[in-house]
């Protein structure tokens, strides 16, 4: 319900994360000479970039002391992300498989990124013959938003030099479920599904392997398939970039029953296997089956006559013409007239799909909101990012369906992002431009969508530099995609003159953010490739309360949108893909108090902006409401003007005030102009929060005095005020 409430105020003028424990964005410790933390906590800030000693993500990981389950099994925990802390992996006496370490954060472990593809840490079976048959399951369960998974076919040279194995994971923050090889430590994606699940989810992963077909299932439903001659056998393993557990670890043999797993396209997804010609091809896998026969139907229309190959485990298919809109594919698996095995892939799409790739902003640092980040069609789902943001509203507004894949990498820089592996890399997992010839793997992805700057500026890398390094990146992605290139956003002052003209002449903003935005127009006027995307740098220098302030960055400034900024960059990017180059947001509350926010807060998220006091509950009013931000440390403020915004359309602003407060030790600015309305939110780390409300309209500036204005006494905690749209 807060996602379709959020949406609908969105819509009024806009037309259609997060700074967890888990740290997402990837900064630097404070002290570099400081230990590593197994917390990762935030940071204070950004310094100098990770050094990577793996530059092409081929190194092994390091091989750690056996742990052993209580069947004596003998488990291997491997350090692949170079992790420089203490790898905790424990099997317990229930036999359940745990890792309590975050691995991913660039700065304490430089390998955890393989160009775009993601390292952590495993735990592999040591057997004495590499297994070639197999049925290898378990329960996993999310401890954060970073990711876990299983690998197969697991193989290790004696050297320890090189390694292969096929492996499938899934992350909440990047909002991916991934099917991936890995050959003489060269990456392969196989398939990719635009759904990462959410923290604390049991998931049921199931891989199987027979000759050269294995086949995966999540939660009991066939998901992935593939057929390859390249790796036939090896042992298994288990994979965490996070905290994870991992329960009812079953490793057997296969069963003998038939079975058909679709594998292009993929449930849930606008499949990047669509060619722009009209026809859609698809393929499925069998085991157990000879002499079987396979029928394929679109939308209960078919059967369609199959091709087969492989000695008759792969079946292939195509239909036309296909136009946009939503399908469901059924593959029916006979032998001798029977009917074994049936596969469904329901809620597959043809429409838009896109890229986007840049740093920690495009990954979704600071944004804890995670109500907006599910679309309604059940094809995204992740916990922070702008992606959802813009599939949803650029859906709506074009009427099919889309999907806006999150590719970023915390700290990425332009330099990386323009390396040919780091390219060649992303576009294969959609458009594989190393096997364009075929059809099954020259997608169908509308274009890439490209924000860098937040990561160069902290490097103090020169315009020059940032500009050679964008270019080859259109150099490289734009011989298969036009690349959609978004302001650089500005670096806003921690405190003083948050005024536009004070932005604009900050020294990192004149010197760096400035000059890269002129680069990005040169760029796009000499190359047809390139496009300048969305004015981001517009929006935040004019909205300077949309960043993330609960991160202290006293020397660099904010760099890193909050919630409602994530949503705003959302909106902005499907404003431009609609033909608007500067975005309209008229949503966002007018001329706010500079030092506050205004920012979307649910269940669990953070109302102050200089405390970590959360909310634990709210009452359903509330919903769809843009949040003031206010400091708890104001709340002996006794002035008549302490916040002031203006709202864009009638609302009812609200005003949260200390539970319990008599109503003589309340200022008279909140007993005059605001009614009590009885309801209350619930907070942990101060007082809860009596609601009052009063209606404003279109346009009207709404001031507020300070928490003991008139010297009253005063509630225990500051006051915060929430805007929701009438």
């Amino acid at each position: 319900m807060l996602a379709l409430a959020i949406t609908s105020f969105l819509a009024v003028g806009c037309g259609g994360g997060s700074g967890s424990a888990s740290n997402p964005d990837n900064n630097p410790p404070s002290d570099t000479n400081d230990p590593p933390s197994d917390n990762n906590e935030p940071p204070v800030d950004d310094g100098t970039p990770p050094v990577n000693d793996d530059p092409d993500g081929q190194q092994p990981g390091e091989e750690l002391p056996d742990e052993h389950d209580s069947e004596n099994r003998t488990w291997v925990p491997v350090n692949d992300s170079a992790y420089r802390g203490e790898l905790t992996w424990v099997i317990d006496d229930n036999g359940e498989f745990r890792q309590t370490a975050h691995v991913s954060n660039r700065y304490q472990a430089p390998r955890s990124y393989a160009h775009s593809f993601h390292r952590g840490s495993f735990l592999y079976l040591r057997e004495d013959e590499p297994r070639a048959d197999f049925d290898f399951s378990t329960v996993a369960t999310l401890g954060d938003e970073q990711g876990l998974g299983v690998m197969f076919r697991y193989q290790r040279s004696e050297d320890g030099t090189q390694e292969s194995y096929y492996r499938v994971s899934m992350s909440p923050r990047w909002g991916f479920t991934r099917f991936e090889k890995r050959i003489d430590n060269r990456w392969e994606s196989i398939a990719v599904r635009n759904i990462g699940h959410q923290p604390g989810d049991d998931i049921e992963i199931r891989a199987v392997g027979q000759g050269p077909v294995v086949m995966v299932y999540i939660d009991g439903e066939p998901m992935f398939s593939h057929y390859d001659t390249d790796l036939m056998d090896g042992t298994v393993a288990l994979y965490s970039q996070g905290h994870a557990t991992f329960r009812d670890v079953q490793l057997a043999d296969v069963q003998d029953a038939p079975a058909v797993v679709i594998s292009v396209p993929v449930n849930d997804t606008v499949s990047s296997h669509f060619t722009r010609d009209g026809t859609m091809t698809v393929r499925a896998h069998v085991i157990n089956a000879p002499n079987a026969e396979v029928d394929i139907a679109l939308n209960g229309v078919g059967p369609a006559t199959t091709r087969t190959d492989h000695d008759g485990n792969t079946f292939t298919a195509q239909f036309d013409p296909v136009d946009t809109g939503d399908y469901e594919l059924v593959a029916t698996l006979s032998v001798d007239g029977t009917v074994v095995s049936t596969h469904t892939v329901s809620n597959i799409g043809v429409g838009r799909h896109y890229i986007s790739i840049g740093d920690g902003v495009t990954a979704g640092s600071g944004d804890e909101y995670m109500a907006d980040n599910v679309t309604a069609d059940g094809r995204m789902m992740a916990t922070g990012g702008m992606q959802a943001n813009l599939a949803t509203s650029l859906s709506a507004a074009e009427g099919v369906p889309v999907t806006v894949f999150n590719e970023a990498i915390p700290s990425l820089s332009s330099a990386e992002a323009s390396h040919a592996n780091f390219v060649n890399y992303v576009l294969s997992r959609y458009t594989d431009p190393l096997r364009a010839t075929d059809p099954l793997r020259n997608g169908d992805v509308d274009g890439v969508l490209l924000l860098l700057g937040a990561t160069d500026v902290g490097n103090h890398l020169s315009p020059a530099d940032f500009e050679a390094n964008v270019q080859t990146f259109v150099n490289r992605a734009g011989e298969y995609r036009d690349v959609h290139i978004a302001t650089a956003m500005p670096v806003i002052p921690a405190e003083g003159d948050l005024s536009p003209a004070a932005i604009d002449s900050f020294g990192l903003n004149a010197e760096y953010i400035q000059p890269y935005n002129d680069a990005i127009r040169s760029i796009a006027a000499g190359d047809t490739r390139a496009f300048v995307g969305p004015d981001l740098y517009q929006l935040f220098r004019d909205y300077p309360d949309l960043y993330d302030r609960s991160r202290p960055s006293p020397n660099a400034g904010y760099k890193h949108p909050n919630s409602l900024g994530h949503a705003m960059m959302g909106e902005c990017w499907s404003q431009y893909l609609q033909g608007q180059q500067n975005c309209s947001p008229n949503i966002l509350l007018g001329g706010l108090t500079h030092g506050l926010e205004q920012n979307l807060v649910e269940v669990g998220g953070r109302y102050y902006v200089d405390t970590d006091a959360r909310v634990t509950a709210l009452p359903s009013l509330l919903e769809g409401g843009i949040w003031v931000k206010t400091r708890d440390s104001a709340k002996d403020s006794a002035a008549a003007e302490a916040v002031s915004f203006t709202v864009p359309a009638a609302a009812t602003v609200y005003v949260g005030y200390a539970a319990g407060t008599d109503a003589a030790d309340r200022p008279a600015w909140l007993n005059d102009g605001f009614t009590p309305t009885g309801e209350t939110v619930a907070t942990s780390g101060g007082a809860d929060l009596d609601l009052f409300a009063a209606s404003y309209g279109a346009g009207q500036t709404v001031t507020l005095g300070g928490n003991r204005a008139g010297d009253v006494a005063g509630g225990a905690n500051n006051y915060v005020v929430i805007v929701a749209p009438q």
